[in-house]
């Protein structure tokens, strides 16, 4: 990465997109080597060679309450085989959210499948509860602060 400022192991939340004069295809580079590429549906004006910036959004929230699913199964014993979590988002009117006459409402359903034979209703029920505490799940439902601010150019081209 090419900020100066790097990251502490496991810090989690660290990320730099890269966009050149080319449309909308973004770089995505993360901690430990990882990337990929964001873009833009045809229909918005991009290529639609990576992921849309909303869908990542989903995708971060139905894999950090996965792992969460995983991690609460196994610290408790569970006998959780599986579990697929579906992440669906919409914008709606505030009037056809119910939320008054003006501006919009973001909607983010998630849909979590269990799957292991042996789990009760109870652990079932449990681990619906637990999903809910993770990370992605909290900063979305409690706000974040987004600050942002220039900085210099990196002079190897960052």
């Amino acid at each position: 990465m090419s900020n100066s400022t790097q990251p502490t192991p496991n810090a989690g939340g660290v990320a730099e997109a890269r966009i050149g004069r080319g449309r909308y295809r973004t770089e995505v580079l993360m901690p430990q080597g990882h990337h990929l590429i964001a873009d833009e549906p045809e229909y918005a004006g991009g290529t639609q060679r990576g992921a849309a910036p909303i869908d990542l959004m989903a995708a971060a929230l139905a894999s950090c309450k996965a792992v969460t699913l995983r991690m609460q199964a196994d610290r408790h014993g569970w006998p959780l085989e599986a579990a697929t979590v579906h992440v669906t988002h919409r914008r709606l009117s505030a009037r056809a959210a119910g939320e008054g006459q003006r501006g919009s409402v973001n909607l983010i359903d998630c849909r979590v499948v269990l799957q292991g034979e042996a789990l009760t209703e109870q652990q079932q029920r449990k681990l619906l509860k637990l999903s809910a505490g993770c990370w992605v799940e909290h900063a979305l439902k409690h706000g974040a602060r987004v600050q942002t601010h220039l900085a210099a150019a990196d002079p190897d081209g960052g």
